[in-house]
């Protein structure tokens, strides 16, 4: 076994069971390697992203299956290959799946910039090459809770292998595995009604009482109900300003008005939507992971309040991008906007 598959049962071990910090220290000081010891704690925020990565794309629907590779190899194999953190199967729009192999990074702090090591990058590289699939770099940018999907050429030559949050944005593939972007362009409202009595399973309004309906659509006057989730949904990413608050029998009637025009990425709703509640990734509601139940209220709510799907066009073009856009979209209208420049 070796020192850094020790460091991932630590944190395997930390994460899944109650464990006396002693015992955890006395462990920890058992790994040999000083530098795998001594950086524990950022090894730590790696293997949270990568589990983090796992709960919220396994929710995506093009991606057919996620698969961790876990990195068990023999040390003289490391010499020529890096193996990445995931291999997936994405389905394309002829509904033919293809392969891809993920490998996750953590940008913590205020950092702007994710750089990756010029062995490390020829390693993995080499790893996708002879398994003939392409390589993908997921960053998770935590300042801006946002996750992004690069093709290696977009970290640029072979002495800058960096690229920064806004080379990363202009150039995000994640819409590939489904996670795609809306243009939220109309006004919506929403109508909710707080009860003054809590009945079970009810959530407390900070100001009205208790949360009992829900109705949102684009028209004040002909509202859809909706389940409380959905509301949920839409505060992770919208402020509203209140038109009207009375009182009526039961309770107290609110009605929002949502303005302004944005654009929202699935992954980074649904990022904002698991803090608001401080909602586990992995937590399930009926054998469905949460992350699975946001995204489909938030597709659907898109859908019916008429926000407009969009896939990046990346600003800078390259043989992996292009390769990738022609095994996801041949054919169809995203390929030929590739090809226009659009």
């Amino acid at each position: 076994m070796s020192e850094m598959e020790k460091a991932q049962i630590l944190h395997a071990l930390k994460s899944n069971f109650n464990v006396d910090q002693a015992i955890l220290d006395e462990l920890l000081r058992q790994i040999k390697d000083e530098n795998i010891r001594l950086n524990f704690p950022r090894i730590q925020r790696g293997l949270t992203a990568e589990e983090n990565y796992r709960a919220i794309f396994s929710a995506m629907p093009w991606i057919k299956n996620i698969n961790g590779l876990h990195q068990e190899q023999e040390v003289h194999h490391k010499k020529n290959y890096q193996v990445p953190d995931y291999s997936l199967l994405v389905e394309s729009s002829e509904k033919i799946n293809f392969p891809l192999l993920v490998d996750v990074k953590v940008v913590s702090g205020n950092k702007e910039s994710c750089e990756l090591m010029v062995k490390q990058l020829h390693s993995l590289r080499a790893y996708a090459r002879d398994h003939n699939a392409q390589l993908l770099i997921a960053v998770y940018w935590e300042r801006l809770g946002y996750w992004t999907h690069n093709c290696v050429r977009s970290f640029g030559g072979k002495k800058k292998n960096k690229i920064t949050w806004a080379e990363a944005i202009a150039n995000d593939v994640s819409h590939v595995l489904s996670d795609y972007s809306f243009i939220v362009e109309k006004d919506f409202y929403r109508k909710t009604f707080c009860s003054k009595d809590k009945l079970d399973g009810m959530a407390g309004h900070n100001k009205y009482g208790h949360f009992s309906e829900v109705f949102l659509g684009t028209d004040i006057s002909n509202l859809k109900s909706y389940d409380l989730i959905y509301s949920s949904i839409v505060d992770s990413v919208f402020r509203g300003e209140e038109v009207e608050v009375k009182e009526v029998p039961g309770g107290v009637e609110i009605i929002e008005r949502f303005s302004g025009k944005r654009i929202i990425k699935v992954s980074n709703w649904l990022v904002n939507f698991l803090n608001l509640w401080d909602f586990d990734p992995t937590k399930k509601f009926d054998d469905m992971r949460v992350t699975t139940l946001g995204r489909i209220a938030m597709v659907d709510l898109s859908h019916e309040l008429g926000f407009k799907v969009t896939y990046l066009i990346p600003r800078d073009k390259n043989e992996d991008t292009k390769k990738l856009f022609k095994q996801a979209y041949d054919e169809t209208y995203v390929m030929r906007n590739y090809n226009s420049g659009s």
